[in-house]
């Protein structure tokens, strides 16, 4: 959550090679899948997506999807979450499914 331009989702290899490689995109929520997929492609790693050496090829689609509907959760609850982290997300060849996640709610203030 950017002070500036509000929710942010970021995109990326994640873990340590989001961090070491600085393999990541940022969109500006909301967005749909083909924004998604083009900042995907950007990524030092999406060749890996594709399969190699015998590993087949991930379901990039179904990752874009699940990233552009997360875009919309973002901004419609941009008033109640201050982080959502989804890590890891593992995409296999037939789908994508986020195996831990984290919501921080915004802190309330009452007068």
């Amino acid at each position: 959550n950017d002070e500036q331009f509000g929710p942010l989702i970021v995109v990326g290899s994640g873990g340590i090679y989001a961090e070491i490689l600085a393999d990541i995109q940022v969109l500006l929520p909301p967005f749909d899948a083909a924004t998604v997929a083009r900042a995907v492609q950007k990524l030092t790693m999406a060749p890996a997506l594709d399969g190699n050496r015998g590993m087949p090829m991930v379901d990039i689609d179904s990752y874009c999807s699940a990233a552009a509907q997360l875009s919309v959760l973002a901004v419609e609850f941009a008033d109640l979450i201050s982080e959502l982290d989804i890590n890891p997300l593992k995409i296999t060849n037939n789908g994508c499914q986020g195996l831990d996640a984290l919501v921080v709610k915004k802190a309330t203030f009452r007068t």
